[in-house]
């Protein structure tokens, strides 16, 4: 397959997503209602195997200021005390 050749068109009814198909030809194109665009592929860069570690590693870092974050909120919460109105 050619970088240039569409793999896949989309079919857009009222302008908004309706249909996928691999051949343009199951799509129907009737100018206001129904309109097809083309989809292509996006080349893909390889990564190394430190590149993958990198971005693993930053991956984990923001998952523990996220868990960090709820862990402090929580205790705060269990050190503010609580007081309830008299009945």
């Amino acid at each position: 397959m050619n970088a240039n050749e569409p793999v896949a068109w989309m079919e857009l009814y009222f302008g908004e997503p309706n249909n996928l198909a691999w051949i343009n030809a199951e799509l129907k194109d009737s100018g206001d209602v129904y309109k097809t665009i083309p989809l292509y592929t996006h080349p893909a860069k390889t990564l190394t195997d430190e590149e993958i570690y990198e971005v693993w590693k930053k991956a984990m870092q923001e998952e523990a200021k996220i868990e960090y974050s709820i862990y402090a909120t929580q205790l705060e919460r269990i050190k503010t005390p609580c007081i309830l109105p008299r009945p």
